[in-house]
């Protein structure tokens, strides 16, 4: 992964298993303040106390199915509301 500036916040898809797992791990190692997205709550608000309590950083949760229309609006009003992101379009 390149170096990016750790005050850019990320918003991860996909992020409650496999490969977004391992980037919110990653990008919350280095610094960055986090918005994580995945349909499964659970193990989004697992991940993100963890995450939290390891690296001091901020970690949002929503839960939001992309394969459906309010899900994307959820993420696109989260996008809206903070400039800059940096975008890791993980999901399915």
């Amino acid at each position: 992964m390149a170096a990016l500036p750790s005050s850019v916040p990320v918003l991860i898809t996909g992020a409650s298993s496999g490969i977004g797992e391992e980037f919110a791990r990653q990008l919350a190692r280095r610094g960055h303040d986090l918005t994580i997205v995945a349909r499964r709550v659970d193990r989004l608000e697992a991940l993100a106390g963890e995450l939290r309590a390891a690296h001091n950083v901020t970690v949002e949760v929503l839960a939001a199915d992309l394969e459906t229309s309010r899900g994307r609006q959820a993420v696109t009003r989260v996008l809206k509301q903070r400039s800059p992101w940096i975008l890791v379009n993980n999901a399915g």
